[in-house]
């Protein structure tokens, strides 16, 4: 008896470790589909949108005083009356500005031509001035050449931007290598690296590393493709993501026309960085940030010299106050990150429908307002280590803990469907199930057969070895019939100690052979019967019948003549002496 009572409890405790066997193989495939996902550059767009949303939450930080945009408009083209800038206007501006003494200036315009008049007294101020830097653009299918007397004086930086799969800009160019193995210096990182100068700050790399270096308080990595949300973007260069200080209205700016008729205050722009760009329509050189796109500024783009803007306060930030540089985590870290959120939606969603906390009808609406929730604190945990400095997958980790609770919500469902067609002691078809698959059988025009088992003298055993010894027996003889059968046939309880086993397609004959391994199976079972009055082993009695779909009857009448039929055979063979079976003939 102690041993029937173990054998009980091992049997419950497979099922408890069966189903959370079950919960971790929803986890573990919900996370794998989400890296695959991830990994394929799916989710790139979206999560790189979701940065986006944390830049336009955060808090704007204070105007950068280092820097001073002078900004050429479309009116300020109206007032010169000319476009391009003329050389001698250039010429002009430079000369009155160098008067300021800033510690940098750095101009945003292509100057690879002459634009008379002025062309000469504009390469005499370039040739003066050596901390002014020009432009070109090296890479890609479109290149323009920097000014000829600055790329001699090595004052040219590239202006090349990584956009992103969306148009986007989200990360930047620091410097690149072309085919000959000539290295370029950005506008931005040459204008950072020119102020930092007075500083006592220089550009140092690592020992033992070729893409760490030192920049006064911060140390860079250069940006690899599979950073934070990205997937498959492009990483040639060195690059780092942006870390922007605010849209254009967050640096100190002046227009061409105040600043060549001196409205603007003393010691603006002394010791400071100047950038010279356009803002005007005409000129093309506009990008979308972070900042772009929102609800207040849905048609806004932002102006090329104020990535520049963005770039060099984020060098200069970083390297003198320590400001934090935006990093993603390693891809080990963000794969646990799902997993963690796909075991939880599992767990929580189980939880909610195993245990009904909220009633049965309101259990799917509480695994809903539990992945709100979810959802939710997620978007925060992420949005608060951005603001640390650290960019981790939101959508990622929300997606395994959705398609977990999915799943989890679809076991459910087939739990109460076993529920409602399965019997719980034996795990075969219950007695609503088989009627229905039975009269569906008898629909079609085929030959079904039926087997009729009854385990003989059940009522003694149980009386000689209690019911938690019947149960077992009865899961040990419903296991195994279900091993003798074909796929296609369907076992059911009948009642009791009774089954049931639909034979499709299948004539009398056949039947009776497959009965008969089952009378022989269970004898061989030797489960001990001491007052069977049959043998000293739990033995089973069977009837057998088989019927043709008949175009005169009703399904009704056919599904009760033949239940009838081997229901009659199967008390033949219990009449007989039992441990048999008995075959009623068409």
């Amino acid at each position: 008896m102690i041993g029937i009572i173990q054998e009980t409890k091992k049997i419950t405790s497979r099922k408890s470790l069966l189903e959370k066997w079950k919960l971790l193989n929803v986890a573990f495939s919900s996370t794998a589909l989400v890296i695959i996902s991830s990994t394929i550059g799916l989710l790139e767009v979206p999560e790189c949108k979701i940065l986006d949303r944390f830049f336009s939450l955060r808090p704007l930080e204070p105007p950068d005083n280092r820097i001073v945009v002078i900004t050429i408009s479309d009116q300020d083209i109206s007032n010169v009356g000319a476009w391009p800038i003329p050389d001698r206007v250039l010429a002009d501006l430079l000369t009155k500005l160098n008067k300021q003494k800033p510690r940098a200036i750095g101009l945003d315009l292509y100057r690879d031509l002459p634009v008379e008049p002025g062309h000469e007294k504009l390469v005499n101020v370039f040739r003066s001035t050596p901390n002014l830097f020009g432009v070109q653009k090296r890479f890609g299918v479109w290149q323009v050449p920097p000014p000829p007397s600055l790329a001699k004086l090595g004052q040219v930086g590239i202006v090349d931007i990584a956009s992103d799969a969306d148009d986007r800009i989200r990360r930047y160019l620091l410097s690149a290598r072309d085919e000959q193995g000539e290295v370029y210096l950005s506008l931005g990182t040459k204008i950072a690296l020119k102020y930092l100068e007075a500083e006592g700050i220089k550009l140092q790399s690592l020992p033992g590393s070729s893409e760490q270096y030192k920049l006064g308080r911060v140390v860079f990595n250069a940006f690899r493709k599979d950073d934070g949300g990205y997937a498959r973007a492009d990483e040639n260069g060195y690059q780092i993501l942006l870390n922007f200080r605010g849209p254009q209205d967050n640096f100190h700016t002046i227009s061409l026309t105040d600043f060549l008729n001196n409205k603007f205050p003393d010691r603006l722009v002394r010791d400071r960085i100047v950038l010279i760009g356009s803002t005007a329509e005409g000129a093309k050189d506009f990008f979308l940030t972070a900042y772009d796109g929102t609800r207040r500024t849905k048609f806004s783009r932002t102006p090329g010299v104020f990535i520049q803007a963005n770039l060099i306060s984020q060098l200069l930030s970083s390297a003198l106050d320590g400001r934090l540089l935006i990093q993603g985590v390693t891809n080990y870290l963000e794969w646990l990150w799902i997993l963690f959120w796909s075991l939880l939606g599992a767990a929580i969603s189980w939880t909610i429908l195993e245990k009904n906390y909220l009633g049965k009808h309101l259990s799917y609406l509480g695994v809903f307002l539990a992945l709100l929730v979810a959802g939710g604190i997620i978007f925060t945990i992420s949005y608060l280590l951005f603001l640390n400095g650290w960019w981790i997958a939101v959508l990622s980790p929300w997606l395994g803990l959705t398609f977990s609770a999915i799943a989890c919500l679809l076991l459910y469902g087939n739990n109460l469907r076993n529920i409602a067609y399965y019997d719980p002691l034996t795990q075969v078809a219950n007695r609503r199930y088989f009627e229905q698959q039975l009269a569906e059988h008898l629909t079609k025009k085929e030959h079904i057969s039926l087997i009729m088992c009854d385990v003989d003298c059940f009522k003694l055993y149980n009386d000689t070895y209690g019911h938690v010894a019947g149960d077992l027996c009865l899961q040990q003889v419903a296991n195994t019939i279900r091993k003798l059968i074909r796929t296609t046939d369907l076992l059911a309880r009948y009642g009791g100690e009774e089954f049931v086993i639909i034979l499709p397609q299948t004539k009398l004959e056949s039947a009776a052979k497959i009965a008969e391994r089952i009378v022989n199976q269970i004898r061989e079972l030797q489960i001990t019967h001491q007052t069977s009055t049959v043998d000293k082993y739990v033995t089973l009695s069977c009837g057998v019948a088989s019927i043709k779909h008949d175009e005169k009857l009703n399904d009704a009448l056919l599904l009760e003549d033949l239940i009838l039929s081997a229901d009659r055979a199967l008390y033949t063979s219990k009449q007989l002496g039992r441990n048999r079976f008995t075959v009623m003939q068409d």
